[in-house]
C-alpha cells in the first residue's frame, strides 16, 4: 500500500469512528490487505488488462484502491465483530455454568 493511499484511508476512517484506529495502522493488517491487492492486479491482468492498468495508477486517491481497501477494512471489522459476539456467547455461557456450580457449592456448604 502507498503512503499516501494508507495516509487518505486512515484519515477517512478517522473522520467517520474517532473511537475506533483504522486497522490499517497496524502493519500485519497493511501487509495482508496489499498481497489480496496485488493478486486483485495480477488477476486483473489476466481476465481485463485495461482494469489492470486503471488499478496501478499510483497516488493518493486511485477508486480501484480506495474501494478494495476500504472493503478489506469492513471485511475484516465485520469479521472480528463476529467473532467477539461469539467469543462474548462462549464467556456468558461459561459464567451461567459457574454460576449454578457456586450456587450448588454454597447449598452443600450451607448444609454441613
Amino acid at each position: 500500500m502507498n503512503k499516501k493511499l494508507k495516509e487518505v484511508l486512515i484519515k477517512k476512517h478517522n473522520e467517520n469512528k474517532e473511537l475506533f484506529p483504522s486497522l490499517y495502522e497496524q502493519r500485519w493488517v497493511e501487509k495482508a490487505a496489499t498481497d489480496g491487492w496485488n493478486e486483485l492486479v495480477k488477476n486483473l491482468e489476466k481476465s481485463s488488462p485495461k482494469l489492470a492498468e486503471a488499478a496501478k495508477v499510483e497516488g493518493g486517491y486511485n477508486p480501484l484502491a480506495v474501494i478494495y481497501y476500504t472493503a478489506f477494512e469492513n471485511a475484516l471489522n465485520t469479521f472480528f465483530d463476529q467473532v467477539i459476539e461469539d467469543s462474548m456467547t462462549t464467556v456468558e455461557l461459561s459464567l451461567n455454568e459457574l454460576e449454578k456450580l457456586t450456587a450448588e457449592i454454597k447449598e452443600i456448604i450451607k448444609e454441613d
